[in-house]
């Protein structure tokens, strides 16, 4: 018989190491010492915490609180197509107005996926009963060679916002914020605006069909629609590309928010949410801090079935004929839709359900 001798200390050393290592697997170093959850249903809170809908009441009457704002806009518009919405006289026997409003979150590099835009679904004369106009923002570039680029583009096309901050992912936020305080300063006479990435196909008809022809739209006059999401938790994981720390945002869940790809509103609520913003604290995830804005301001997001978050394609042919956005799209696949689809009549913005 063969004895096995066994060193207690040794055993002893093994067995702690292997619990500590699951114990660290378990709970990381930057979460074991997190305090627990809030509870986002009976305890949401963030700065300031406010009563925002009388403020911006107050606001709206020329009562301006600027003690208390902790987030101004400092930034300025190095690019300005200022005179984009106004009308000309052959416009203005259309509407009196713009009807839709559609700001193009860009990346600087971007120029073919702007220009398929232009050329399909962004294109202003399209549409010959409703005034249409298409605005893509951008920052600046990390590298000062290429700021020439966007120069000559937006000197050539004037239908580009570009705002004095470094274009990065992280930044949407404040491209977002800067998109609605040029609205609401240079195009206040738009009865809808839409926040839109470049990746997206829009279908004009159902578009305009949802926004003239829904009840359900037309009777919401702080509109804030799109691709609604609900219950959605904040991730914690370090590795993730969306992770949030708890000491940024504590509780347990997100605000029903729409998803940042398309956001529908209406020029009342992008007004009140210019000026709430002021007074609420920034947020890195753009579609979550105007969440917090609708929240406070007592607006509900309203979900649509029409603004997708996924490719859809002519074969899918209820999808298609259904869609009024969708999204990850290359270049060529915006033109080669746009042909596939062809020009679609005035039956086409029929009464739509969202």
């Amino acid at each position: 018989m063969t004895f096995i001798n066994i060193n207690r200390k040794n055993v002893i050393m093994t067995l702690t190491l292997i619990c500590m290592y699951f114990f660290i697997r378990l709970f990381p170093a930057d979460q074991s010492l997190d305090p627990p959850y809030v509870n986002f249903t009976t305890n949401f809170t963030y700065p300031l915490d406010i009563d925002m809908v009388e403020l911006v009441s107050d606001y709206r009457k020329g009562y301006i609180n600027n003690a208390d704002v902790i987030n101004p806009f400092p930034y300025a518009f190095i690019k300005n197509p200022s005179h984009k919405c106004n009308l000309s006289e052959a416009e203005v026997k259309v509407q009196n107005k713009v009807f839709v409003l559609f700001l193009v979150k860009s990346a600087y590099e971007n120029r073919r996926l702007r220009d398929a835009i232009r050329q399909t679904w962004g294109n202003e004369r399209y549409l010959t009963h409703f005034n249409i106009k298409t605005v893509f923002t951008v920052g600046l570039p990390k590298a000062k060679s290429r700021f020439d680029l966007i120069k000559n583009e937006s000197d050539r096309m004037k239908d580009i916002i570009q705002v004095d901050y470094i274009d990065t992912y992280f930044n949407n936020t404040l491209k977002m914020t800067a998109e609605i305080n040029w609205a609401v300063k240079f195009c206040q006479n738009a009865k809808y605006v839409v926040l839109i990435d470049d990746d997206y196909f829009v279908s004009p008809e159902s578009l305009v069909g949802l926004l003239e022809y829904s009840a359900e739209v037309r009777n919401t006059k702080r509109l804030y629609m799109g691709h609604k999401h609900s219950n959605s938790k904040p991730r914690r994981e370090k590795e993730s590309k969306w992770h949030v720390s708890y000491s940024e945002y504590p509780f347990d869940m997100y605000p029903d928010f729409i998803n940042a790809g398309t956001i529908i509103m209406s020029m009342e609520f992008v007004i009140e949410a210019q000026i709430a913003m002021m007074y609420t604290k920034l947020f890195r995830l753009d579609d979550i801090y105007l969440a917090i804005v609708a929240r406070k301001l007592r607006v509900s997001p309203l979900g649509t079935k029409r603004v997708f978050g996924t490719n859809v394609m002519p074969w899918d042919r209820f999808n298609f004929e259904l869609l009024a956005t969708a999204h990850h799209y290359k270049p060529a696949d915006l033109q080669w839709l746009w042909r596939r689809r062809g020009r679609r009549t005035h039956r086409d913005m029929l009464p739509l359900s969202i």
